[in-house]
């Protein structure tokens, strides 16, 4: 079930990292560093399992 879970959780992250591409492009080209876009995504990230793990529960 874990396997699955992550599997899931992945997958969830890759669609959510390719949907946004060209938010990436556009924060790159106002300077942005490469640390806040990845925080970006770790924050979106940790949302979204925190909001799974309470609906889970």
């Amino acid at each position: 079930m874990i396997l699955v879970a992550s599997i899931n959780m992945i997958t969830a992250l890759l669609v959510l990292i390719l949907e946004r591409v060209q938010m990436v492009g556009i924060l790159k080209a106002l300077g942005s560093n490469n640390w806040s876009v990845r925080k970006i995504f770790l924050y979106n990230a940790s949302y979204l399992i925190l909001k799974g793990l309470f609906w889970g529960i």
